[in-house]
């Protein structure tokens, strides 16, 4: 049986989950004290507006997920700024060959990491919250491939799909391959590492330096559009590359 056919029914979010959500004691002891404070240093920071010609798709803030349920109580996909930078940058790489990025997921609190655990417990798809994952980090994204247009392409898997087609050299036809090999070079090339059994999941370089966080995406400050077209990210000289 697969893992997508034990999941729970969707639909079930309530209050109790959003209780869950939020910024809570951890009920065994971790090998890490997530922190529930907002981070000033290398800050988290909306993807789309960073670089909006990069795609969202944030697939927790729906029930159409592999748990079954709302997981983000708003549409929101954060990264920190340095891994967003490199982000910008793979974008730069994938526009030129007539390509480019959607994001699946960033930033994750780690409350949501315990709620996924209970549902799956698999360490090849899921952290253990008593170690934190990289995505608690903000320094993690799940990523696909899309053409300009915005239209996706062919992949080894759907994303989330817990198969060993998912793995990240696994040996799946053309041309999910070869667009796999062309994700995985270009975001390679700026300092993001795949995850072995995911080909979707990529880390950047100094994960290890970030805390796990818990704190609620509806917490993180959203920069004003003076804020962000001073910054450059919302101006269209700029192509919405970083500044």
């Amino acid at each position: 049986m697969s893992l997508r056919t034990q999941l729970l029914p969707r639909g079930l979010a309530s209050a109790a989950l959003a209780a869950a959500l939020a910024c809570a004691p951890v009920d065994r002891t971790p090998a890490v004290t997530p922190s529930c404070v907002v981070p000033t240093d290398d800050p988290l920071l909306d993807i789309d507006r960073w670089d909006p010609r990069i795609r969202t798709l944030p697939v927790y803030a729906t029930p159409d997920n592999f748990v079954g349920e709302v997981l983000y109580p708003v549409p929101r996909l954060l990264l920190r700024r340095s891994a967003l930078v490199r982000l910008s940058r793979v974008q730069d790489r994938l526009a030129a060959e007539g390509l480019g990025l959607v994001v699946y997921d960033g930033y994750r609190p780690w409350s949501v990491t315990r709620r996924m655990w209970e549902v799956i417990g698999d360490p090849e798809f899921v952290a253990d919250p008593r170690r934190g994952s990289r995505h608690n980090r903000g320094m993690a994204v799940d990523v696909g491939l899309v053409d300009l247009q915005g239209r996706a392409v062919p992949m080894p898997t759907n994303f989330d799909a817990f198969l060993p087609e998912a793995a990240a050299d696994a040996a799946v036809p053309p041309p999910g391959r070869r667009n796999r090999d062309r994700l995985q070079a270009a975001m390679r090339a700026e300092g993001f590492a795949v995850l072995a059994s995911e080909w979707w999941h990529f880390d950047a370089e100094g994960w290890r330096e970030r805390e796990v966080l818990d704190v609620a995406l509806a917490e993180v400050p959203r920069l004003d559009d003076r804020a962000a077209t001073r910054a450059g990210y919302l101006d269209a000289g700029a192509g919405g590359r970083a500044p």
